[in-house]
């Protein structure tokens, strides 16, 4: 009886972890895949000087930065990239599958998409 119990317990223990485990693991997942989109955006001014060609950083630039399936990215301002690898201001939305939205600021001179915390 106690036995029964006892695992009865951990199969309840089990099931009301198990929820909060996968969504752990999904946004884990997702932190991921945005560091790795985060990065490419950092990685485009090197683009830009290694090419000797210049380039605009608008609308849908899913053709400029690998996305995974159902991803969207999305410039909320256009950012110009010049050959000598240095950019104006911009602003990137990255949209995952689940809705979620990191919104990312890219000024000089660095040209680095930081993060946008609200």
């Amino acid at each position: 009886m106690e036995v029964m119990i006892g695992l009865f317990l951990i199969g309840v223990i089990l099931t009301l972890t198990a929820q909060s485990a996968v969504a752990t693991f999904e946004r884990w997942q997702q932190s991921i895949e945005v560091r790795k989109i985060r990065n490419q955006i950092d990685h485009l001014p090197v683009r830009a000087f290694s090419h000797m060609r210049e380039f605009d950083l608008s609308q849908e630039i899913s053709d400029t930065v690998e996305t995974p399936e159902g991803w969207v990215v999305l410039t909320t301002k256009d950012t110009r990239y010049s050959v000598s690898g240095f950019c104006g201001q911009g602003a990137v939305t990255v949209e995952t599958p689940t809705g979620r939205i990191y919104e990312f600021a890219i000024s000089p001179p660095g040209c680095r998409a930081l993060e946008i915390k609200r």
